[in-house]
């Protein structure tokens, strides 16, 4: 799909040079007239591309592209005919309806490429756009003046329109549609998407496209004083390709800028170029800033797919390509007055000025706000005195005078859609990594772009010391590892938590079942397991099956479920010691019954002991590739009924005994014969992108109340109790393997992607990655999402994918790898 967003790039970046040459030696009208209609079809496409943006995220990419492209084509056909009248109206109408090539591309970068690799994928793209700004103006002059300018307008057109028909033809459900509802879905409200870090990315992206325009007119300007317009050519494709170098080197980095600084970056180096002569010295002067030309697209796009929720990704890039547009409508007409009044060094000191200065206002820190002062007097149902919260507007989006601080600790990739949903609410991100390295199941997908500092942590004083600087106003766990620190930091900074006392049993697997059924919440019986032999004993006096797993891990990593006392000893071998998920060594193990009854998942948000009811998910279950008990659906419930009435009940105990009181959890559950058990619970965000999944059908997530209870405690507590309401159905189907080896291919995807609730599909290995059989959740093959209005097209498309995941859909070639077998 890159290459088909570029396949439209082409022509497009061509249309401004291919109708002014046969407006002005074709038809010999004067230059201005065909500046107007360049003008006219400028605005229209940058007015249309917020538009469409909309209308794809209502209805999806290929029915607006299906329309558009009918809409091209009757203009390409006639434009070289129409009367120049008829053309200043016929331009601009053309302009609205073309669906943008660098939106396309975007979009199927949101929807293919997972987090931690887009920075790579923009990159990519960014690269392919410079590359359609060489050969669609090249292509159009080689047309105008080899043939005609008619026939030049023509082939234009027609390249266009044979590029979005490709697209179209490509995939039924082309990859844009991964975040987009079902046809005729409502698309969240612009006060959920429209916030300031998107404004703010936009104006950053608006600063890179005055460049695009404004440095090429810049250095016209410069080799014309100096009488060397002949290296014109040379030096132009002198800086196209130190974008594509800088391209290639950021696509490269684990570590990126913000994009504010990156654009920063380059008007800083832009402010200089005007003060040398003429070649070869301007091409060292402009190699900086030609380096970082494409970095600041990649970045600023990059930003603008963060920010973006879904159901409103198309509207979002939409509102960025039209900001981009209009910084290269603004950058040429700023350096040519500049140019005109002072020469080249003035014209590119005021293009670099401009640059880092828009990019400047737009770095986070400058969010603004209206803080509200807490009530002295007032003090929190844990008795703590509130800390400063912030009054919202009754559409209920913050207005803050000094933009919050909050601090994510371990932020990894569960985490992700987190900071962005502060990000957008307007808070000032701080990230505290817990551990010196970082766990190697996050290595090669953490982000560290988006955070005014970076703290790894050594001792708790130093921490403490460096994030009372910044004066922080929540501290919140971004996953299990970092439970504990969030809890001690929350504490010694004075902010609402959970507190040290219970953080033991909000993260050992024993100790926190022991400690509801000391507070009277019934739970599982149990063993914390010192040798093998007392293990046996245990499970041959308790009988029927039992649940071996490490006091501390996450993922059903080394979870065996064992139906003697032999199997049991031996999964505590193959335990005790290992490495686990976070890469610590499991020095501690737990033995548990095994509860039987359908297994429920339960989201919460919790303020000042006040708990909310985000979501209940019911879980489907195989017994596959020796796993008694391995989850392969998970199905939003509707928030009452007696099952879900029981279950919110029990949670509730559940979080009152474990002093979880502040922050978001995730409980895991069974609905035994006797009530319902816990089997976990963790005190952060739920993984997996349930809350995303729930903000499909029910508008909002755990990852919204997250927010909200941190900055608008008084809206929280307001609102918490009312029950949320499901408008559409959502289902979660894993790919569950029954085979190993090297993946070759899958087979049977587009069976997938035709059914009727599908939403999207993501595949976790590529052709000539180790595939292994499914054990846990480190080795699904991947997952489908589905949406729909009725339960049973949900249910009857689960079941569908059930029967097509099997080992046809692998086409795997055997390798040398022992199999994995269960305990």
């Amino acid at each position: 799909m890159l290459l088909l967003g570029t396949l439209i790039k082409i022509p497009l970046v061509a249309v401004p040079l291919v109708l002014t040459l046969h407006l002005t030696t074709t038809r010999q009208l004067g230059y201005a007239q065909a500046g107007l209609v360049i003008a006219l079809w400028t605005v229209g496409a940058a007015a249309g591309s917020p538009l469409l943006g909309r209308r794809i995220d209502r209805h999806g990419l290929r029915p607006v592209l299906v329309v558009a492209t009918v809409a091209q084509a009757l203009f390409w056909a006639t434009a070289a005919q129409l009367p120049y009248a008829a053309l200043l109206v016929a331009a601009p109408a053309s302009g609205l309806v073309i669906v943008q090539g660098s939106t396309i591309s975007r979009l199927a970068i949101l929807g293919l490429v997972p987090e931690e690799n887009r920075h790579t994928a923009f990159a990519v793209d960014s690269m392919l756009t410079t590359l359609s700004y060489l050969i669609g103006p090249a292509l159009g002059v080689v047309l105008a003046t080899r043939a005609s300018g008619t026939l030049a307008v023509q082939a234009i057109g027609l390249l266009l329109v044979l590029a979005c028909v490709a697209v179209i033809v490509r995939d039924p459900r082309p990859p844009a549609r991964a975040d987009e509802g079902p046809s005729g879905a409502a698309s969240p409200p612009p006060r959920r998407w429209l916030g300031r870090g998107l404004v703010a990315t936009c104006a950053c992206a608006l600063a890179a496209g005055m460049f695009a325009s404004g440095a090429e007119l810049g250095i016209v300007g410069i080799l014309h004083r100096s009488d060397q317009t002949v290296w014109l050519a040379p030096v132009l494709m002198g800086v196209s390709l130190g974008s594509l170098a800088g391209g290639l080197v950021y696509g490269t980095l684990e570590r990126r800028p913000p994009a504010a600084l990156t654009v920063a970056a380059l008007g800083l180096v832009t402010l200089p170029v005007g003060l040398v002569g003429g070649v070869p010295w301007l091409a060292v002067a402009l190699l900086p800033a030609a380096l970082l030309n494409a970095p600041a697209f990649a970045s600023t796009a990059a930003a603008a797919g963060a920010f973006a929720v879904d159901g409103a990704r198309a509207s979002a890039l939409g509102l960025y390509s039209t900001a981009t547009a209009a910084g290269a409508a603004l950058g040429g007409p700023l350096v040519g007055t500049a140019l005109d009044h002072g020469g080249p060094a003035p014209g590119f000191a005021a293009l670099g000025a401009a640059i880092l200065l828009v990019s400047l206002a737009a770095w986070p820190r400058d969010a603004t706000a209206r803080q509200v002062p807490p009530d002295p007097a007032r003090r929190t149902r844990d008795g703590r005195r509130p800390t400063p919260h912030f009054r919202t507007r009754p559409e209920g989006e913050p207005v803050m005078s000094a933009a919050p601080r909050v601090v994510l600790v371990d932020p990894y990739i569960p985490a992700v859609r987190l900071a962005e949903q502060f990000r957008q609410a307007g808070a000032v991100l701080i990230r505290v990594q817990s551990t010196r390295e970082v766990p190697e199941v996050y290595r090669s997908s953490y982000v560290v772009d988006g955070y005014a500092d970076t703290i790894v942590h050594e001792d708790l004083a130093t921490t403490v010391a460096r994030l009372s600087a910044h004066g922080p106003t929540a501290v919140l766990a971004g996953g299990e590892l970092g439970v504990p620190l969030a809890d001690a930091l929350a504490e010694a900074l004075g902010l609402p938590g959970n507190g040290v006392a219970s953080s033991e049993a909000r993260r050992d697997k024993y100790v926190m079942i022991e400690t509801i059924k000391r507070a009277g919440v019934p739970g599982a019986r149990q063993l914390l397991v010192e040798d093998e032999e007392r293990l046996a004993d245990w499970h041959r006096d308790l009988g029927g099956r039992v649940v071996v797993k490490p006091l501390r891990s996450s993922g059903n990593d080394h979870v065996f479920f064992c139906d003697t006392p032999e199997e049991s000893a031996a999964a505590y071998r193959r335990t005790v010691g290992t490495v686990n998920v976070f890469s610590e060594r499991n020095t501690g193990v737990v033995a548990q019954e095994y509860l039987r009854g359908t297994e429920y998942m339960v989201n919460t948000v919790s303020r000042d002991g006040h708990h909310r009811i985000c979501e209940i998910w019911r879980t489907t279950r195989l017994a596959v590739n020796g796993v008694s008990d391995l989850l392969d659906g998970i199905y939003l419930m509707a928030r009452r009924g007696e099952v879900q009435d029981a279950l919110a009940a029990y949670c509730e105990r559940v979080l009152d005994a474990l002093d979880i009181r502040q922050g978001p959890a995730h409980l895991e559950l069974k609905l035994t014969d006797d009530g319902p058990r816990l089997v976990e619970v963790g005190a952060r965000l739920s993984g997996g992108r349930l809350p995303s999944h729930a903000q499909l059908a029910i508008g909002e997530s755990q990852l919204d109340w997250t927010v909200r209870a941190c900055l608008d405690p008084e809206g929280f507590h307001r609102t918490a109790d009312e029950d949320y309401r499901r408008t559409r159905h959502v289902g979660h189907v894993a790919l569950v393997s029954p085979v190993e080896g090297v993946l070759k291919g899958y087979r049977d995807l587009d069976a997938i992607r035709s059914l009727d609730s599908f939403h999207d599909l993501q595949v976790y290995l590529r052709p000539g990655d180790r595939v292994s059989r499914t054990v846990d959740d480190m080795t699904y093959a991947g997952s489908a999402l589905l949406v729909h209005e009725t339960e049973e097209a949900v249910l009857r498309d689960a079941n569908t994918i059930r029967f097509l995941d099997g080992p046809g859909l692998y086409d795997v070639a055997p390798d040398a790898v022992g199999e994995r077998s269960g305990v």
